[in-house]
């Protein structure tokens, strides 16, 4: 459902020097065995589920985050917390359109139709012919970070609804 198989596909279409890192947990042997069956061990690394604090030092090694989600019958993406994670380490990120990442992300040019890989492939080798729309795609989401999802706005809206809830 997250959609990190497609990434593989992914992977194939895009040039022998583009590499994909995963964090988190899963299928990882499931995983493990569709890399190898696909010949892209030397392109991909996987380090599991990280300590959150050590999740920014990781983060801050991508040149893009990619969110892929995929819809299902029973299931669509919430709320991608990936996607801000991604947004507060200053990087850009590239969501499917599944479930609540459009509202998430904020702007249509940084989707792809789920499961899309020709779509996404092409996203990414723009933004790696264009410096400047990296660098204004991470300070805007940064900026969209701050403002929308911070601690502090976060906790605003919580008492809000908190004292709304006690009238």
């Amino acid at each position: 459902i997250k959609g990190v198989f497609l990434l593989l596909d992914l992977l194939r279409q895009l040039p022998e020097h583009v590499n994909l890192l995963i964090v988190g947990g899963g299928d990882e042997a499931r995983f493990r065995r569709e890399i190898a069956r696909n010949g892209l061990a030397q392109r991909v690394r996987l380090v599991g589920n990280l300590a959150y604090e050590r999740l920014p030092d990781y983060l801050n090694c991508m040149d893009v985050g990619v969110v892929p989600s995929l819809t299902t019958p029973r299931w669509k993406e919430q709320f991608g917390r990936a996607i801000i994670e991604f947004m507060s380490c200053e990087v850009p990120v590239i969501g499917s359109d599944s479930g609540s990442i459009p509202a998430v992300i904020g702007t249509a040019d940084q989707l792809f139709q789920e499961g899309d890989t020709q779509e996404l492939a092409a996203m990414i080798m723009r933004l790696k012919a264009s410096c400047e729309e990296r660098e204004f795609m991470s300070a805007a989401g940064r900026e969209r970070v701050l403002q929308l999802y911070s601690v502090d706005v976060m906790a605003e809206r919580f008492r809000a609804i908190y004292d709304a809830l006690s009238q």
